[in-house]
């Protein structure tokens, strides 16, 4: 078994799990991949470096190579990497299940639950009540890219945000009175579009709904016709979520993943 950064020479042993998994295709993604001894895929781990962090988008050891030794040996060759960039700090957020959770327990991360994760597709939102309002109100002007906030609030924005990636593409704010009313951030990565974050300061649920539409407007707009992108989002106000969800037309158009965790561990820097 040999850890190695997955490139042109050994991707393809690794398609199926580069095509099936989110958070395997980004630019800046790192990926590593365990190989067997007759070149068979046995694991792969995706993930970006920023200056908050070290950041795993993707973890799959195959059934068969579990409890092997695998996934530590990715981790490992990962945080090796992370180390050398001068990241301190490692995080992963996936959904429960008890031999994930026991995995990164094992390995000396610190789990907290952070919230459900949903999903819906943009033919789930077609079918939706809330595609006929969208028809009718068309594009929201309250709505804005990212790219309308001056460089020195989106700097405090963005930091309040942890540094969250995000496509500019699809991120988009609300600005009332001269002041941020709301901002969402989200990342395309291929068939998936993750909400990666949301920040309403004024308690209204119908910001949310408005950086939806501007959300969906721009995957109609760049990606015509491709009615299978899932839009997902992670919300820890229960509340909020069953509030969306009523209105997007009841859970037969929204569909819940599961509880997402947050795995974290600190990396030992070297004394200067």
């Amino acid at each position: 078994m040999k850890v190695i950064k997955i490139n042109e020479e050994y991707e393809s042993a690794f398609l199926p799990f580069l095509s099936e998994f989110p958070g395997t295709a980004g630019e800046n993604t790192i990926r590593i991949g365990a190989l067997t001894d007759n070149l068979e895929a046995a694991g792969v781990l995706a993930a970006s470096i920023m200056e908050s962090g070290a950041y795993i988008t993707a973890f799959y050891v195959l059934p068969d190579f579990r409890r092997q030794g695998v996934g530590k040996a990715l981790l490992e060759e990962f945080s090796a990497l992370a180390h050398e960039q001068g990241s301190d700090a490692i995080q992963a957020d996936f959904l429960y299940r008890d031999d994930a959770a026991e995995f990164f327990a094992a390995q000396g991360f610190t789990l907290f639950y952070t919230g459900e994760q949903y999903y819906f597709t943009i033919a789930d939102f077609r079918r939706s009540r809330m595609y006929k309002r969208y028809l009718k109100d068309g594009p929201v002007k309250s709505v804005v890219p990212v790219s309308s906030v001056p460089s020195r609030e989106w700097r405090k924005l963005y930091w309040e945000a942890d540094n969250k990636g995000y496509d500019p593409d699809y991120s988009s704010v609300s600005i009332k009175d001269g002041k941020l009313a709301s901002c969402l951030l989200a990342l395309l990565d291929g068939k998936e579009l993750s909400i990666t974050w949301l920040a309403v300061y004024a308690p209204n649920i119908m910001l949310i709904v408005y950086h939806l539409r501007y959300l969906i407007r721009k995957v109609e707009e760049l990606h015509p016709g491709e009615d299978d992108i899932r839009i997902r989002m992670c919300f820890e106000d229960m509340t909020l979520a069953e509030r969306l969800i009523k209105y997007l037309g009841g859970k037969g158009h929204v569909r819940s993943e599961g509880k997402i965790v947050s795995a974290i561990r600190l990396e030992a820097q070297p004394s200067t």
